[in-house]
């Protein structure tokens, strides 16, 4: 009788670990929302477009991708990017009509619960192979290179939100950060 209760206090105490596991599971991934929210937008304001994928970036930039691949897609970043706590969304996108090589940039800051605005479109035509998107995160310093002529003193930072990284594979980066002062979306 001893020996039944102990089992049965035991399956009952690894259903409940089993439970609470599978809780904290769903509750922290979020990752269906934001592929769903990400969808939404994408369908929305780029019908004939998909994110841009790891397949999609050629020999070069899938090599350049390589050590970011374990955490990160190569055609969306999902951040508070300008300290309002909501996360936005930054987008790489293909089109898939035609199947050119161009891809767009997009940034898209959360407004509310499912409204978003579009603050940057950019198209860049013919890369499609070699770029790909990463997260920034707050508290980085950046530094203008010296490969920028700019004739001004080099511009230093420090991020206050989240930022993208925008990089084109062997040619150069651009990060994409909130101005505070602007109030709007700024590089480096």
């Amino acid at each position: 009788m001893k020996c039944f209760v102990k089992i049965k206090f035991f399956k009952l105490f690894l259903s409940s670990i089993f439970m609470i596991f599978s809780i904290n599971i769903s509750i922290a991934g979020g990752l269906p929302d934001d592929m769903e929210e990400s969808s939404k937008l994408i369908n929305e304001y780029f019908p004939n477009y998909d994110l841009l994928e790891y397949q999609d970036l050629d020999f070069f930039g899938k090599d350049c991708f390589e050590e970011y691949r374990s955490k990160y897609n190569p055609g969306i970043v999902n951040r508070d990017f300008n300290g309002d706590s909501l996360n936005d969304f930054a987008f790489l996108l293909k089109d898939v009509k035609s199947n050119s090589d161009d891809v767009i940039f997009a940034i898209f800051l959360k407004q509310s619960k499912d409204n978003y605005k579009l603050t940057i479109n950019h198209d860049l035509k013919g890369y499609k192979g070699i770029v790909f998107i990463l997260p920034v995160e707050p508290g980085k310093v950046l530094k203008e290179t010296e490969a920028v002529d700019t004739r001004k003193p080099r511009r230093k930072i420090k991020l206050k939100n989240a930022a993208i990284e925008l990089w084109y594979c062997g040619k150069t980066t651009v990060v994409f950060y909130w101005n505070l002062e602007l109030n709007r979306f700024d590089s480096i």
